[in-house]
C-alpha cells in the first residue's frame, strides 16, 4: 500500500500545485472537488498509509541541505507546508468532505 499512497499523493500534490502548464486549471479544479468523495470511502488503514506518503514527503522537501548545500526547502510554499500538516495529521480528509 506504501507505494500506492506515494503515487496517490504525488497526485493530489500535483492536483494542488501544478501549474497550467502541468494541469489545466480547470481540470486539476474538477478534480480537487471529487476528492472528498474519495476520502469519504478510504478505509482507515488507506488514509493512514497517505498520511505516512505526505510524512515521507515532507522528510523529503524540508530536508537540511546535502554535501552540495541543496535542499528543495526554499521551493516549498508556507501553502504547501501547510498541506503537508494537514495530511499528516489527518484534517485534509475532514477538510475536503
Amino acid at each position: 500500500m506504501k507505494t500506492l499512497a506515494d503515487m496517490t499523493f504525488e497526485y493530489i500534490w500535483l492536483m494542488m500545485f501544478g501549474d497550467e502548464d502541468q494541469i489545466a486549471p480547470d481540470y486539476a479544479v474538477q478534480l480537487q472537488e471529487s476528492l472528498s468523495l474519495y476520502f469519504n470511502e478510504m478505509t482507515s488503514a488507506e488514509k493512514s498509509a497517505l498520511s505516512q506518503a505526505a510524512e515521507r514527503a515532507r522528510d523529503f522537501l524540508l530536508a537540511d541541505p546535502d554535501e552540495n548545500g541543496f535542499t528543495p526547502q526554499a521551493l516549498v510554499s508556507n501553502e504547501q507546508r501547510e498541506m503537508l500538516d494537514a495530511f499528516i495529521s489527518g484534517e485534509a480528509f475532514e477538510s475536503f468532505l
